[in-house]
């Protein structure tokens, strides 16, 4: 395993286990430093040395249409300080808030210190956009995305004609290094995604 993205992850009352007790020992910044200087220097948190440091590519996620930008600008700086090399969005329904906030990071210059990696996901129908509207108000899911689902005759074909869309859009923005799909447990909904979106030959 080379790859680490560095997530915290849902509080653990969102999960299979409510009751269980939450461990935020270390928030994704302080583990990005941890596993750099693990890397780098061969040092663990403690102090301790490895005789044999592993080649880690390390990663974080970062909440494009999270606002105020200027915050938003401030976090994703830390992640990329702190050593990711590469970057997931949360997935993007809002293309008006991602591209204002890739313009504010090339005009940072992040662009060109991580991959950004722009993800999108298939929505089997309004209610499944509704509930991650509950569950994740940072993903910033448009009105106009849950309407068109709901007046859609096949829900589930119409929300990869969404993704597809959204995909297509994502990739033509400069800045943006590659398209990362969360399935959500529809894999069957891959092959015409791809292909809606123009990624196959990617």
């Amino acid at each position: 395993v080379t790859n680490l993205l560095c997530v915290s992850g849902d509080h653990q009352s969102l999960g299979v286990a409510p009751q269980a007790a939450g461990a935020f020992d270390l928030d994704p910044v302080q583990l990005l430093q941890a596993l750099r200087a693990l890397r780098d220097e061969g040092t663990l948190l403690g102090g301790e040395r490895v005789a044999s440091p592993p080649a880690l590519f390390l990663g974080a996620v970062v909440h494009p249409c999270a606002r105020p930008l200027k915050l938003n600008l401030i976090q994703t700086r830390k992640k990329v300080a702190a050593g990711a090399q590469f970057v997931l969005t949360q997935p993007l329904f809002d293309l008006t808030g991602f591209e204002e906030w890739m313009g504010a990071v090339r005009a940072a210059g992040l662009h060109e210190r991580t991959h950004i990696i722009a993800s999108v996901r298939p929505l089997a129908g309004a209610e499944q956009a509704e509930a991650l509207r509950k569950r994740s108000p940072a993903v910033a899911l448009p009105d106009a995305v849950v309407a068109r689902l709901r007046a859609a005759r096949d829900p589930a074909r119409e929300g990869i004609a969404i993704c597809a869309e959204l995909a297509a859009k994502a990739k033509a923005v400069r800045g943006v290094r590659g398209i990362h799909i969360q399935s959500g447990g529809r894999e069957a909904a891959l092959a015409p995604l791809l292909e809606q979106a123009g990624l196959t030959d990617a």
